[in-house]
């Protein structure tokens, strides 16, 4: 049920910011859907969440590094905070590797939280963008 929710979700911020995003929307939302394949397979190489879970944080690593770079070349406010929530999935593998040990649910729990937030944080961005409610009073749809 929270999957399918969760993919719903999905469905509604990637496929909003492809088709009403502009250069940025676009590039967020494949971004997204490339990071979301990755984790899928990227758990099944890996199963236990009981240590540090690698293959998902060089998923989550790389769509950092992505999220950053759509960051810098936009003059959008929302692409600073997809990058800075995913920034706070990405401090969660740190944790876990100082730590050393770690409940296996809460590092889930932590590791995926964020999702739902970065999902809407899209979705509101996007259309705040489309609706032309910018600093100048258009809409600027590179």
């Amino acid at each position: 049920m929270i999957g399918t929710m969760f993919l719903i979700l999905v469905a509604v911020s990637c496929g909003a910011a492809a088709l009403l995003g502009g250069r940025d929307g676009r590039s967020v939302a494949l971004l997204y859907v490339l990071a979301l394949v990755g984790t899928h397979y990227a758990r099944a190489a890996q199963q236990s969440w009981a240590s540090p879970h690698l293959p998902v944080f060089m998923v989550d690593l790389a769509l950092l590094t992505g999220l950053i770079a759509v960051a810098m070349a936009s003059r959008r406010y929302w692409t600073i905070w997809l990058a800075g929530l995913h920034l706070l999935t990405v401090a969660s593998h740190g944790s876990v590797w100082f730590l050393g040990s770690f409940d296996a649910r809460a590092y889930f729990v932590l590791e995926s939280v964020w999702s739902p937030v970065k999902l809407i944080v899209l979705l509101i961005g996007v259309l705040l963008d489309w609706g032309g409610i910018l600093e100048n009073g258009r809409a600027d749809r590179k």
